[in-house]
């Protein structure tokens, strides 16, 4: 964790520069690399699914981080980040809850929907041919008569079959 934020933090302080202000292309494997580095911070910070000015503030954080100025004591609110990760992840999970209850409703009201005892909601699209496996050739029997069908490994010697058994 320390790493991504000190990651981070040299990011966002050549970001303050004035001269990243115009946010030029990367051009070089070295500068596509740190922007990367930007990119992989934040994907990092997706979980806590930042507001624009909750946003400045941990860029904020970042850069007086980077620059040993800090304003509160990583020790006593550090603490606290997984805290507010958890307390973000549930709100995000509510909120997906509440789609997927909508869409399961949905699926639910379609004409010929059946909900199961496991709660999966089924829709037949269309009715299936009921087969008779010992009929078209896929039950014991036809096993038995042709042990190719077995599943598993099996000699030529145990098949019936003479000649050579590269097993053995």
């Amino acid at each position: 964790m320390r790493f991504v934020v000190s990651c981070f933090v040299t990011v966002l302080c050549l970001g303050t520069t004035a001269a990243f202000a115009a946010a030029p292309e990367p051009t070089t494997d070295e500068q596509k690399t740190l922007y990367a580095l930007g990119l992989a911070i934040n994907q990092s910070l997706g979980n806590f699914t930042l507001s624009e000015p909750e946003f400045e503030l941990v860029k904020s954080g970042i850069t007086d981080g980077f620059f040993k100025r800090p304003k509160v004591d990583l020790q006593t609110f550090g603490l606290k980040i997984s805290e507010l990760q958890q307390a973000r992840a549930s709100v995000v999970a509510e909120a997906e809850k509440k789609v997927g209850a909508a869409f399961l409703a949905k699926a639910a009201a379609e004409s010929g929907a059946k909900k199961t005892e496991s709660g999966a909601i089924i829709t037949t699209i269309k009715e299936g041919e009921r087969r008779d496996p010992e009929s078209h050739g896929y039950g014991e029997d036809a096993l038995s008569r042709n042990p190719d069908r077995r599943d598993g490994v099996r000699s030529f010697r145990q098949a019936g079959r003479a000649g050579h058994n590269p097993i053995e």
